[in-house]
């Protein structure tokens, strides 16, 4: 009997300590931040049948506006999450968008199909972290 209690027990005492973790609370600067470089980078890939050269200046932009985010982001506390997904986006050996804007530069224009298929899972990255801001504590409007 006392070893099932013992059993019982340490869940119970896990699930207390580590479940009620610390959350950050929602950060509007954030969530806006990464709703304008979504809209930016998706408006950026619909150009990336032209030749990668011609957006030089828009792909810069958009990494700076990326760098930023993800700086921005480390300065939140209980902010792991959305850190850990900045890094996705930002890894140029990740099927994220540096990494397609990798793709883009040593193959000069990609094909309309491509563009389309990877517009989604950019999208996806993105709303990963859209979600994970809207998840956050909201604070009460007195």
């Amino acid at each position: 009997m006392k070893t099932f209690t013992l059993r019982l027990l340490f869940p119970l005492l896990f699930l207390f300590f580590f479940g009620c973790a610390s959350v950050s609370d929602f950060n509007q600067v954030a969530y806006d931040q990464s709703l304008s470089i979504k809209s930016d980078a998706l408006n950026l890939i619909s150009k990336a049948a032209d030749n990668y050269s011609d957006h030089q200046s828009e792909i810069d932009s958009l990494k700076l506006n990326v760098e930023i985010a993800y700086q921005y982001s480390k300065t939140i506390p209980n902010n792991t999450g959305t850190i850990a997904q900045w890094e996705i986006i930002r890894d140029p050996n990740s099927s994220s968008l540096f990494g397609l804007l990798d793709r883009w530069k040593s193959k000069t224009q990609l094909s309309g199909t491509f563009i389309s298929e990877v517009k989604l899972l950019i999208a996806s990255d993105f709303n990963t972290i859209i979600d994970f801001e809207n998840r956050k504590r909201k604070p009460l409007n007195n």
